[in-house]
């Protein structure tokens, strides 16, 4: 997601790049028109009454105002929140943010050949009799499953794992590939 954040006191800057690295987020410092348009803005009450919430509304849609004044005129704004605030709290703000904003992560959308395969899969499952006799080998599994995959037989394979398992009387089988 993108961010702009409109301020001059350090320690926000300083609190919101911390945050925005940790969520993965792109923030930009400064209302460059080399930037564009961005998912959200948020304004510092160090800097607000520069800006109007219309202007803002060119910018981004969604917007956010950091503030230590309950009198500061805050209508037209998505969020206020008042200072100081916890990071957690601007974090699920910005989580409301993407909700709204509908901002989508572009390597979670299935490309025309993932979709063409997923359709020839529920096509040969609709003319099949048995889950064995489909064909996977030629599904591309997505990096972070394969990564999960991973995740999961190393963490079954640890002994320990194992042996708190056993002693709950929990037992698992799990096979990759081919039966032997």
């Amino acid at each position: 997601m993108k961010i702009l954040l409109l301020n001059r006191t350090a320690i926000v800057q300083s609190l919101i790049k911390k945050l925005a690295t940790q969520r993965g987020d792109e923030l930009y410092l400064s209302t460059s028109s080399e930037i564009g348009l961005v998912d959200v803005v948020i304004v510092d009450d160090s800097c607000a009454s520069q800006y109007e919430p219309d202007q803002l509304r060119e910018l981004a849609s969604f917007c956010i105002l950091l503030t230590q004044d309950d009198s500061e005129t805050l209508s037209g704004y998505d969020k206020v929140i008042k200072k100081p605030f916890l990071p957690r709290e601007l974090d699920l703000v910005l989580d409301l943010a993407v909700m709204r904003v509908g901002s989508i992560d572009e390597s979670a959308i299935l490309n025309m050949d993932d979709i063409d395969d997923v359709k020839e899969l529920l096509d040969d499952l609709d003319n099949t009799q048995s889950v064995d006799d489909l064909e996977f080998d030629n599904i591309d599994l997505d990096l972070r499953a394969k990564e999960a995959l991973e995740d999961i037989a190393a963490i079954i394979g640890d002994p320990s794992v194992i042996e708190a398992f056993r002693q709950k009387g929990v037992s698992i089988n799990i096979s990759f590939g081919a039966e032997s």
